[in-house]
């Protein structure tokens, strides 16, 4: 997902610009392979569960999307019903806009 759609969009939306990625402490976030793929594809070291930083275990300000994001976006999505899971993709799209804070 990482390969074919993430970092794709992302490379459209910033070109070369500077950006954040950030993931929530998901099992599937941290495989070995995904590791890997970030530590080829990102300039520099990222931040994650076992990353070259590490989140620190339990904090609430560098995990906003375990927070908050993910049950917004939910239930966002699932306010109204679809019958198939392709249904779910355009809702999902149109409740995610891009962020072009600096930091």
């Amino acid at each position: 997902m990482l390969q074919t759609s993430i970092f794709p969009a992302i490379r459209e939306l910033f070109g070369d610009e500077r950006f954040y990625l950030q993931q929530d402490g998901g099992p599937p976030h941290y495989h070995r392979d995904v590791r890997a793929y970030l530590d080829d594809t990102l300039p520099g070291p990222w931040i994650g569960r076992r990353g070259a930083i590490e989140y620190p275990p339990r904090s609430p300000d560098l995990t906003p999307l375990d927070f908050y994001l993910w049950g917004t976006l939910k239930d966002e999505v699932y306010r109204q019903k679809t019958a198939t899971l392709t249904r779910y993709e355009k809702p999902s799209k149109c409740h995610v806009q891009p962020s072009h804070r600096t930091h």
